[in-house]
């Protein structure tokens, strides 16, 4: 479980020493009280995974990752089983959802049948997400996961489950939300395949879990990423990750940007060197004729060989 350090409570941090962890029957969704157990949490991880660099100003965003491990034998049962952690309440600085601090999370997973499925290993996400994004500035991430048993993987946006309620905000293992559960209400204009708003759009590739924004608009918003498992053509299980982004304005040391017509009609284009606090340059064209097209220079001089859109690429260093 991912807590905020920076926004979050620490009365609700110091509470959740112990996850309830529940368990209804996955043909009919019925609490099943004789597996209800408590489980104590691992000490606190602090997450710094930045996907920048070259940041000035680190911005304020806190993310501890805690682990609630444990080991259950569960008998055989037609349907399976469902799994689920219920806890209110999500911060009162989430931009996309209607009423985050009356709005609860619920982290759950289906055990499929085993007369079925046979033995089955869950897939696992390979990274954590950064901490915070900043605006204007792509992230391109990979999302991907492994699976132990070598199952076919695709990737989906999902929409996050809620739990528990304000009035109840660590409900007893009876008092959990069975099976369908109730999920999160977006706020105007979000939803969960648009859940930050990103030019362009924010997508994740199916097939190969790579998640690419450029967000413009300063928050914290709630995302639901999934990756499905099959084998032979059958739905095995999901996995799914209720990730909070923060996303700030942030300084960078060194920009890189260029200028140049939108529009050209010479096979010759000249190239304004717009960067910031850089020392070292290096061009790339976009013309796939050659291997030559490339320059170290600051502003830059290129001569295609003909008509056509090229994709010009400028990477921007200092002290390298």
């Amino acid at each position: 479980m991912y807590i905020d350090c920076y926004n979050g409570s620490p009365l609700a941090i110091s509470q959740d020493e112990f996850a309830n962890i529940v368990f209804f029957d996955g043909d009919s969704g019925y609490y099943l009280p004789e597996f209800c157990r408590s489980v104590l949490r691992n000490e606190p991880v602090r997450v710094s995974r930045t996907h920048y660099n070259c940041i000035k100003i680190w911005p304020n965003a806190c993310v501890d990752a805690y682990d609630y491990i444990d080991t259950i034998t569960l008998p055989q049962r037609k349907g399976g089983y469902y799994v689920s952690f219920q806890r209110c309440c999500r911060n009162n600085t989430i931009v996309n959802l209607l009423n985050p601090l009356s709005t609860g999370e619920n982290i759950w997973t289906n055990i499929t049948d085993t007369s079925i499925t046979k033995n089955n290993s869950s897939p696992i996400f390979n990274q954590l997400p950064p901490n915070f994004l900043c605006t204007n500035t792509e992230l391109v991430f990979d999302h991907s996961a492994t699976d132990p048993d070598g199952d076919s993987l695709s990737y989906e946006f999902f929409h996050p489950f809620t739990g528990a309620t304000s009035f109840d905000p660590r409900p007893e293992c009876d008092e959990y939300e069975e099976a369908p559960f109730s999920k999160i209400d977006f706020g105007t204009g979000y939803t969960y395949n648009v859940a930050i708003p990103s030019n362009p759009v924010v997508s994740l590739n199916s097939k190969t879990g790579e998640l690419r924004l450029t967000p413009t608009l300063t928050g914290q918003f709630v995302i639901g990423i999934m990756v499905k498992e099959f084998r032979n053509g059958q739905l095995m299980g999901a996995t799914r990750r209720d990730f909070q982004f923060n996303v700030q304005n942030c300084v960078f040391e060194t920009t890189s940007a260029f200028v140049n017509p939108s529009v050209n009609c010479n096979r010759e284009v000249f190239f304004t060197n717009n960067s910031q606090n850089a020392d070292s340059y290096f061009w790339d064209f976009g013309d796939s004729t050659t291997i030559a097209d490339t320059s170290n220079t600051s502003d830059a001089y290129y001569r295609y060989p003909g008509a056509g859109t090229y994709k010009v690429k400028l990477v921007a260093a200092k002290g390298s």
